[in-house]
């Protein structure tokens, strides 16, 4: 389990921004990581690269605060064989995140993967927000970095063990007196409070209900469980003049993404006018067959059947990645098709 100890969290840091971790953890390979200084292959053999270490090695190039530091925050385990990774540290804009090399089998891991790079690239930074929203907000690399503009930010997560590991990167990062992460269910942490910016990459995976899949992807059987209930409690949280951004992928026909109707829906009924961006239409064949592979039968249910069965049943036969753009108007939606 993490650990805050702000203290140690301050000492990483600095640490990281020594040994230049943002630039050379962006490019290095494992061929180069052979050739870096002692402490800094280290730290890139055990937080890029994931590998187990012996302990003197590790010891003998951190220092003994380093090591200790580095223990007592939760982010290694050691033994006398082997010291190994517990989390991972990827840089992004100077900015620094812990996070886990999940996998289908687990249930509860902290994600950052591309698509969160990609609705991070997409931010309105030009939007000047009093208080923002980041719902969903997994390593918290949307709090952070919508703390460049806005004035305040309150990120929410489900889990309890990925909230404060988000807890742990808004520290790492210097945010604590921007940013505050709260435990719970999409708006439930926040109450009546209304934001000028709201964002979320929401859980988005078309998941059958008796398949064992991670919860922070985990989308229900139409992919859009969570998106729905973000868009349809959305004109109670956003200000008069807000904004509500988000990224998702999910599955439709050949012609949109079938979150288009709950968007006409909201658009018509709280006057909202509506942006839906098309990055990527792909025909769901190979979507279908990859993502099975990586699931578990359970009760001898045969998760390739499943995934068929499901998309069969919403009549998809096309997976999408899109942003969707939401601001208060006369209820209109657009969709800009970019595929």
């Amino acid at each position: 389990m993490i650990q805050i100890k702000p203290e140690r969290i301050k000492r990483l840091r600095a640490t990281l921004d020594d040994i230049s971790y943002d630039v050379i953890s962006r490019d290095v390979g494992e061929a180069a990581a052979h050739r870096l200084p002692e402490k800094i292959k280290v730290f890139i053999d055990l937080f890029v690269l994931g590998s187990s270490i012996k302990p003197p090695l590790v010891k003998k190039a951190l220092g003994r605060q380093s090591f200790e530091d580095l223990s007592r925050l939760g982010l290694i385990s050691s033994d006398k064989e082997r010291v190994k990774p517990k989390y991972r540290i990827r840089s992004f804009n100077n900015y620094y995140f812990l996070y886990e090399k999940g996998s289908n089998r687990h249930i509860d891991f902290v994600y950052l993967d591309q698509d969160s790079f990609h609705l991070a690239e997409n931010l309105p930074y030009n939007f000047k927000a009093k208080n923002a929203l980041d719902l969903c907000t997994g390593s918290g690399i949307q709090a952070v970095l919508l703390s460049k503009t806005a004035e305040r930010v309150t990120a929410v997560e489900l889990s309890s063990r990925t909230a404060e590991v988000a807890r742990f990167n808004i520290i790492l990062n210097g945010l604590s007196k921007k940013v505050s992460v709260l435990q719970g269910d999409i708006y439930a942490p926040v109450g009546r409070r209304r934001f000028d910016l709201i964002v979320s990459n929401p859980p988005f995976m078309p998941v059958p209900d008796n398949i064992t899949y991670p919860l922070c992807g985990r989308g229900g059987e139409d992919g859009l469980l969570v998106s729905r209930r973000i868009i349809d409690s959305l004109d109670k949280h956003l200000t008069r003049k807000g904004l509500a951004v988000f990224l998702s992928i999910t599955f439709g026909d050949r012609y949109a993404p079938f979150i288009l109707k709950n968007l006409e829906s909201a658009a018509k009924r709280d006057d909202f006018d509506v942006d839906l961006i098309l990055f990527r239409r792909t025909p769901k064949h190979s979507e279908i067959s990859g993502r099975a592979a990586t699931l578990r039968k359970d009760n001898g249910v045969n998760p390739l059947d499943e995934m068929r069965r499901i998309y069969k049943q919403a009549g998809a036969d096309h997976i999408y990645v899109y942003l969707v753009k939401i601001k208060r108007g006369s209820g209109s939606v657009r969709v800009i098709d970019l595929c």
